[in-house]
């Protein structure tokens, strides 16, 4: 975004940047994130210190009634975890692309659009131009 070309109004101020320059950034950072690469989502030690896990149990260190211990139940929730932002994560994704592909094709109706007027305003200044061209083959003669 920083490298988007800056256009300035007669005042001085930036103008806004236009909807597709805008879509082209949000497709450009969605594509950069790696989904697949959510290892822990916070779970891992990045310091590499003793890591002290609370218990609710007033008794400390007994396993749960499930059979489950603490880390066990960490592990499992940060699975649990891991699944669920991919999930949301690939929806956003989904979602992006969709709202992409409808600006892209509102922008080629537009160029399609534009383009019809080009060949009209062209097909118009060549009649015109013949016409003169013909006037003065009259004037000439």
């Amino acid at each position: 975004m920083a490298e988007a070309v800056k256009e300035l109004t007669p005042a001085g101020n930036l103008k806004k940047p236009s909807y597709e320059t805008v879509a082209n950034w949000v497709r450009d950072s969605w594509n950069a994130v790696d989904i697949f690469n959510y290892n822990h989502l916070g779970q891992e030690n990045q310091l590499e210190d003793e890591v002290e896990i609370l218990s609710d149990n007033e008794y400390g260190n007994e396993e749960d009634k499930e059979g489950e211990t603490d880390d066990e139940y960490i592990s499992e929730k940060g699975k649990w975890m891991r699944k669920q932002m991919k999930n949301m994560l690939m929806r956003k994704r989904k979602q992006m692309r969709n709202m992409l592909m409808r600006e892209e094709k509102r922008m080629k109706r537009r160029n399609t659009n534009e383009k019809r007027m080009d060949m009209m305003m062209n097909t118009m200044v060549t009649i015109i131009k013949e016409q003169i061209m013909l006037m003065y083959r009259m004037i000439d003669k």
